[in-house]
């Protein structure tokens, strides 16, 4: 049976249709006892249809990574902290069950009703999470507590993750462990997801699956031809040389095909490496030329 409180709470808020437990002109929630609504017991979706297990939150990180591991592929073995249900007790928090007791504050509930003064001579009623159980709405007795995990019914686990880069991931890929969060009981483990997050290279910037490289030379250079060596991400040496009689010109651009980034999922394949020449020009011609 509801109390005053609770029903001077209903019927300021869903009115007389509330007190019966008619709630057809509400959202189409027919059926359901509207006391349900506060205690947490309505977990019916539409139609009746009861709803899937909860999932816990998803756990996101960021994981910086080279463009060489991004070009190699990789492994890391990353350490997580996570919880899990305690196997002692069987995620109940007590040694037996029937230490486990309905919570004498909010009934089960999991909520109380509070009474708050918002203005002199106007008081309201909010509804807010149960000191005495947490919101769980059942205590356990103390001298059964269960000694692994101190009652909390979750204990905490480490475990190392092997998180394979694959060859040719972008910057924001996502490698995603599932059911390797956190986990409690009636709730199904999260997932954690790895966001990489490509750190700048000292020679190369990536563009899709492409390579762009910046070479600086003299202007003797690209007058009567340019010779170097540049070491590739898998520690190859390109030569790279123009044609004879060639000249370059500032900003131009020469290009390696087949030498950019592999793609994702088909390593094989690869783009193309562009390299943009910056033509120095002397600050003054020497005398025995100038002549």
């Amino acid at each position: 049976m509801l109390k005053d409180a609770e029903k001077r709470e209903i019927y300021d808020q869903y009115g007389e249709e509330g007190l019966n437990g008619q709630m057809g002109g509400m959202g189409g929630m027919g059926g359901f006892d509207i006391f349900d609504m506060f205690t947490g017991r309505a977990h019916s979706g539409a139609g009746g249809r009861p709803r899937g297990p909860v999932k816990a939150e998803t756990v996101r990180h960021d994981l910086p990574v080279t463009l060489d591991e991004l070009y190699n592929g990789s492994v890391r073995k990353i350490r997580v902290t996570r919880t899990r249900c305690c196997k002692e007790c069987g995620g109940v928090g007590a040694s037996k069950k029937e230490a486990v007791k309905t919570c004498t504050r909010c009934n089960g509930h999991g909520s109380i009703n509070e009474v708050r003064q918002v203005a002199p001579g106007f008081m309201t009623q909010v509804r807010k999470s149960c000191p005495q159980c947490v919101g769980e709405g059942k205590i356990v007795d103390k001298q059964f507590v269960c000694k692994a995990c101190h009652g909390k019914k979750v204990v905490s686990e480490k475990k190392t993750l092997d998180v394979h880069i694959d060859r040719g991931m972008h910057d924001r890929s996502k490698i995603v462990f599932e059911g390797e969060a956190d986990e409690k009981p009636g709730v199904l483990a999260g997932d954690i997801i790895f966001v990489l997050t490509e750190k700048r290279h000292g020679t190369f910037t990536r563009d899709g699956h492409n390579l762009i490289m910046h070479k600086k030379i003299q202007l003797s250079e690209a007058l009567t031809g340019v010779e170097f060596v540049v070491e590739h991400l898998d520690k190859r040496k390109l030569l790279i040389k123009n044609k004879a009689g060639e000249v370059i010109r500032t900003d131009q651009v020469k290009q390696i095909t087949g030498e950019g980034m592999p793609h994702h999922r088909n390593p094989y394949e690869k783009g193309n490496l562009y390299i943009k020449f910056d033509v120095e020009f002397p600050k003054r011609i020497p005398e025995d030329v100038a002549q």
